[in-house]
């Protein structure tokens, strides 16, 4: 929730930022809307694929104090948070957000994008 949080806060703020430049509003021209949707899809890939496939947290779950880590032991990398973000979320986002749920009643504590991605989230040392 924190890194959903911060690429909202990132989003109002372009917005006020392309409105204070423009000196108009994004809502009256599509190509100011496309400049801040890219802006906070750009912010998003490098939260959720570049800082987690680096070091296995993005920005929330670095204030959290948790890391994502591989079942196998292996590193987690970048193509593992592309699949666990990319596709995993949207998939978890299905049915009221059943798949984000799951982990409530998992044994491992799994969500279905980190079984998807043979993942699982625990404590940072």
């Amino acid at each position: 929730m924190f890194d959903f949080l911060i690429t909202l806060i990132a989003m109002m703020s372009f917005t006020f930022l392309i409105t204070a430049v423009n000196k108009r509003s994004v809502v009256t021209e599509n190509s100011d809307i496309l400049i801040v949707g890219l802006l906070t899809f750009g912010l998003f890939l490098l939260n959720f694929i570049g800082l987690a496939g680096t070091n296995g947290q993005t920005a929330g779950m670095r204030i959290l104090g948790i890391r994502i880590v591989r079942l196998d032991g292996r590193r987690f990398r970048w193509h593992h948070a592309m699949v666990r973000h990319l596709v995993g979320y949207p998939l978890s986002s299905l049915l009221f957000f059943l798949g984000f749920l799951w982990m409530l009643w998992d044994p491992k504590q799994q969500g279905w994008h980190d079984k998807l991605s043979s993942t699982i989230v625990v404590m940072s040392r």
